[in-house]
C-alpha cells in the first residue's frame, strides 16, 4: 500500500491485494494456477492512459490491463479494503459491519432490525425488504453507516472534480 497526501488529498495510491488458496510462499512457487486473485486500486494523475479509459482512481482486477472499474473517490483506500474484505473475509466484514450499525443505532435511539435485515438478504426476499418502509429505512442508513464508518478508518480522499473530469459517467 503506496499513498501520498497533500493535507486531505489523496494525489497518489497504489493498493495491492493477492488473495490465494494457499500460503503466499507456496503461491509464489507454484506454477501461478493456483486458485487466486489479484486486485489493485490506482490513482496517478501523471498517468492518465488512453481516453476515458483509466478513470481516477480506478481498481484493476489484473496485474495489467482490462478490465478497469471506477473507484469512490471519496474514500477510495477505505473503500478498497472494505471491498477486499467484503469479498474475501466477509465472515470477519460483517462483524464489523454489525458492531457499526449496533452503535450507529444507540446512538440516534433508533429501533436496531440487524437480525430482520439479514434474515431478509440471505433468503433473497427483496420484496420484503422493498415493500418494508422500515427495512428500506434501515439499508440506506447502513450505507450511510458503513461509509462514514470507513471515512473514519482512511479520512483522505481522491480532489472529486478532478475524479469527475476524468471518469467515465453514464449520467
Amino acid at each position: 500500500m503506496v499513498v501520498h497526501l497533500n493535507d486531505t488529498k489523496i494525489t497518489y495510491a497504489n493498493l495491492q491485494a493477492l488473495w490465494t488458496e494457499v500460503p503466499a510462499a507456496s503461491f509464489v512457487q507454484g506454477t501461478g494456477a493456483e486458485m487466486h486473485r489479484y486486485l489493485r486500486l490506482d490513482h496517478d494523475p501523471s498517468a492518465l492512459g488512453p481516453l476515458l479509459k483509466e478513470p481516477m482512481p480506478h481498481l484493476h482486477v489484473e496485474a495489467d490491463g482490462e478490465p478497469r472499474f471506477a473507484v469512490p473517490a471519496s474514500d477510495a483506500v477505505a473503500w478498497f479494503l472494505d471491498f477486499v474484505y467484503r469479498n474475501f473475509f466477509y465472515d470477519r466484514w460483517i462483524v464489523w459491519a454489525q458492531l457499526a450499525w449496533d452503535d450507529w443505532c444507540r446512538d440516534r435511539e433508533r429501533p436496531n432490525r440487524w437480525l430482520r435485515l439479514v434474515g431478509a438478504f440471505n433468503q433473497s426476499a427483496i420484496r420484503i425488504i422493498e415493500g418494508d418502509a422500515d427495512l428500506r429505512e434501515d439499508l440506506m442508513q447502513l450505507q450511510q453507516c458503513l461509509r462514514v464508518e470507513r471515512k473514519k478508518l482512511f479520512p483522505f480522499e481522491v480532489d472529486s472534480a478532478r475524479a469527475a473530469l476524468f471518469g467515465h459517467r453514464d449520467t
